[in-house]
């Protein structure tokens, strides 16, 4: 070997060095998460509390996507829960009175956990002090922290409390809430509320790409919950705790609630399920590097030739937004 040859395959051994040192940053920093404009995000998906006491969405909180999908270009930077307010809430059942968190006393002051990758809160109603817990978690794809974990925990209350919770959840992709909602494979264009045999997991999809979803399931460490329902928003927005499905009635604006009713617990008792996306790329370190460079450049892409595109759809779903803003008064 010549010292030209030398050079050129020093320079190539350094390149290849370059690169995978690269990759392996990548794959250290996929799952860590960061604070950015007030969300905590990671590579994966972005959480948004509103902190602000003055605010009526006071620790309500809201879903993102950051780079969704490993394999998916689509999904990047969008919403996982409807923009603009955060139109999903919470109900506690004590002892037969509705309270809607955020609403409570504060017990601590509300905080993103960096380095736990969530966000916590605690409030009190009555004798009884609830935690909020948002999380970013790995679920079902190993390495992968890609949804949120919603919690509820009891941290105080006495032995005849009986204590329920209701979550709403308001998917959304993109500027799209019709969606099609799939549970364990099946699809219901109609309202549907399983109260025995609950489905394990569920999805939203976008109506026009199916490659587009998020995706939810309940958490098998926490008390399973009575009831799932899959209804039309209004109906389960105005109701802060019945369920009343009419399986003849369309659903025309996706919402899901999971519900657990009152029941005696015990002190640090968990009501929770998960919300987000589901990675479904090979989990292999080398595909976790490589599936990196064809997202990007298809991003890049999509970015180039939609500037008219996305200017279009912004303007045309302005008018939705804003009669649905019009409905939140909680």
């Amino acid at each position: 070997m010549n010292k030209a040859q030398r050079i050129v395959s020093l320079l190539m051994a350094v390149s290849s060095v370059g690169f995978l040192s690269s990759g392996i940053t990548i794959l250290a920093l996929e799952n860590k998460a960061s604070l950015k404009n007030a969300s905590l995000e990671n590579s994966f998906i972005k959480l948004t509390v509103e902190q602000n006491e003055n605010q009526g969405e006071y620790l309500k909180f809201k879903v993102d996507s950051t780079g969704g999908q490993i394999s998916v270009g689509e999904d990047d930077n969008t919403n996982l829960t409807y923009s603009n307010f955060y139109s999903g809430y919470t109900t506690l059942n004590i002892n037969g009175n509705y309270y809607l968190y955020g609403k409570g006393e504060d017990i601590e002051k509300p905080h993103y956990d960096v380095d736990n990758k969530c966000h916590v809160s605690a409030q009190k109603f009555d004798d009884v002090v609830i935690e909020q817990k948002l999380t970013i978690s790995q679920l079902d794809t190993p390495e992968y922290a890609d949804t949120v974990r919603i919690s509820y925990k009891v941290l105080e209350h006495s032995e005849q409390d009986e204590i329920g919770v209701r979550i709403l959840i308001d998917p959304m992709i993109e500027k799209d809430d019709r969606l099609k909602m799939v549970a364990d494979g099946v699809q219901m264009n109609n309202e549907s509320v399983f109260n025995n045999s609950l489905p394990s997991e569920w999805r939203a999809y976008q109506l026009k790409n199916d490659s587009v979803f998020s995706y939810g399931k309940s958490d098998k460490d926490s008390i399973a919950p009575n009831r799932i329902a899959f209804s039309d928003w209004n109906k389960l927005y105005d109701s802060k705790w019945n369920i009343d499905a009419d399986i003849n009635s369309e659903i025309s604006d996706a919402a899901v609630a999971v519900m657990w009713d009152p029941v005696k617990v015990n002190e640090n008792q968990e009501f929770s399920t998960y919300y987000g996306i589901k990675n479904i790329a090979n989990t292999g370190n080398s595909n976790k590097v490589v599936l990196t460079t064809p997202k990007t450049g298809y991003k890049g892409m999509r970015n180039a030739g939609c500037c008219m595109l996305a200017s279009l759809i912004t303007a045309a779903g302005s008018f939705y937004l804003k009669r649905k803003e019009r409905r939140y008064e909680k």
